[in-house]
């Protein structure tokens, strides 16, 4: 079982690296000016949790205050990290953006679980009102909003998931978590279908990573069982669990 679970572990970091390659290949591709016609999006939309929030929790709440923002952006920026996320490169591959916008905070879960108020199910309402008044607003001022055929043709990511393991582990038992996956996963799946409905078509979706080799995961362990951690020096339930959800 320590082999099949390493294994495991293993393939998460590799899935991981691999999209990192394609994106560095597909920046490659925008650097030299051969943007395939896939790629011509007229906007992003972007669902999520922290680890796409570039200012939606401060922008809710209160702002966030230093040191986060200060080695990248050398100053505040509204965000829990001091550079740049993976949907800010994201943006830059698609040349020619020209709207789009962040329906996402930190903290985020795909279930209701009192950690924040914006939920997947409730980002999706805010979009679809969102929507809808650019569809009313875009006959009385044609040149300032977005074209509502746009939304329909525009990208659409999805960064989620990884809040609702973090908090299960720390609200429920291995076993109660486990048991919670599926449920999890189906309503991941009805939020998919929703958008579609709303007339969503390309999705980019974001996997759940190595959970267990996050820092903060082994932050507060002091000597560890055996078994604990896997021979990369992560949680191997943590990363167990994230797998399932893949």
């Amino acid at each position: 079982m320590r082999s099949i679970a390493i294994m495991e572990c293993a393939r998460s970091v590799v899935f991981l690296f691999l999209s990192q390659v394609l994106l560095l290949a597909l920046l490659n591709i925008t650097s030299t000016n051969a943007l395939p016609p896939a790629w011509d999006f007229p906007a992003i939309y972007n669902f999520g949790d922290w680890n796409s929030d570039t200012g939606g929790i401060s922008a809710a709440f209160e702002p966030i205050q230093a040191p986060y923002g200060e080695s990248f952006f050398r100053g505040l920026a509204g965000r829990f990290s001091d550079g740049r996320l993976l949907i800010d490169f994201i943006d830059s591959i698609v040349s020619n953006f020209r709207h789009g916008s962040t329906i996402r905070r930190q903290k985020e879960t795909i279930l209701q679980s009192g950690l924040s108020p914006f939920s997947l199910d409730v980002q999706i309402v805010h979009f679809h009102r969102f929507q809808s008044r650019t569809e009313e607003l875009y006959r009385l001022e044609k040149n300032k909003l977005r074209r509502p055929r746009e939304f329909s043709k525009s990208l659409y990511t999805i960064d989620i998931g990884q809040t609702d393991i973090v908090a299960g582990f720390h609200q429920m038992s291995n076993i109660q978590l486990r048991t919670a996956i599926p449920d999890i996963i189906n309503q991941f799946s009805a939020a998919v279908t929703r958008l579609y409905q709303l007339g969503v078509r390309a999705f980019w979706i974001h996997n759940t990573g190595p959970i267990g080799c996050v820092p903060t995961a082994t932050f507060d362990l002091r000597n560890p069982k055996p078994g604990v951690l896997d021979k990369y020096g992560c949680l191997k339930s943590h990363n167990e669990v994230a797998l399932r959800v893949q």
